[in-house]
């Protein structure tokens, strides 16, 4: 438990010095929101990196994969990076060429103010309400089963970092950051999966005692529940991309560099 504690304040003490010096540094609300449309290309990689994989990755995907095999994959990450991509190669370039923040905004120039509502309200309710939640449960998970803390105190916990993280550093403190924690996110799973194959007694033994429907695409409720929950999921990423795109699109500097990542995908 000291190890986890120590850990947890020196991380949890970086992150809000950091938001610190970003809360003094930043001149304008551009700045604040959007990180002046100059971030580098490691740094919207890492921040991409960190934005997939959270706590519905570690916890919720990896349950999945545990509990129906190979199948998971096609259930929820496929469609997650064929959407994403195609949202990337659809609405990025528009959205950057006439410096707009969200789909939202889009909306709102095409169609009019009271238009551009509905999107931003579909993408609170759908997207970010239950993302937040889905960090909040993740990182109470973290507290309870490390600090044996009630869930109750877990979560506002929780809620208090995030919130006050979030609000004190603005973008650029969250891309920053994010790109930080893709190099441990990174190890981590490396870390985990060769945990995982000595904890298991080798690759071999580990097929060798899986159920043979658990290594198909298919998996073990057949290609109806893979269609089904592909379909659902894929559009989620809709409203996703609208917080993706402010995160990981709009802070590029100019450059061939940038340039190429936002044209291609």
């Amino acid at each position: 438990m000291g190890w986890y504690l120590a850990y947890i304040i020196i991380y949890f003490s970086f992150m809000f010095i950091l938001g610190t010096y970003y809360f003094m540094k930043v001149k304008s609300s551009k700045d604040y929101l959007i990180a002046g449309w100059n971030m580098g290309f490691w740094s919207i990689v890492g921040t991409i990196v960190s934005t997939f994989c959270g706590a519905a990755v570690f916890i919720g995907w990896v349950g999945m994969g545990f509990s129906v095999g190979i199948s998971g994959y096609f259930q929820f990450a496929l469609p997650a990076v064929l959407f994403s991509v195609f949202l990337i190669l659809v609405f990025a370039k528009p959205l950057r060429r006439q410096r707009l923040f969200t789909l939202a905004d889009l909306f709102s120039e095409r169609f009019g103010t009271r238009t551009g509502i509905l999107p931003s309200v579909l993408s609170a309710i759908i997207y970010s309400v239950p993302t937040l939640s889905l960090q909040m449960v993740g990182m109470t998970t973290v507290f309870t089963i490390a600090f044996g803390l009630e869930v109750t105190t877990g979560l506002i916990l929780a809620f208090v970092l995030i919130l006050g993280f979030t609000i004190l550093g603005g973008l650029p403190a969250t891309i920053i950051t994010d790109a930080i924690q893709s190099i441990i996110v990174i190890v981590g799973i490396v870390a985990l999966f060769i945990a995982s194959l000595i904890y298991g007694g080798g690759i071999g033994n580990i097929l060798s005692n899986t159920a043979p429907e658990y290594l198909t695409p298919t998996g073990p409720d057949g290609l109806g529940a893979v269609l089904l929950f592909a379909l659902s999921v894929g559009p989620f990423h809709l409203p996703l991309f609208d917080r993706s795109h402010r995160e990981e699109l709009c802070p590029f500097r100019y450059g061939s560099r940038s340039h190429l990542l936002l044209c291609d995908g």
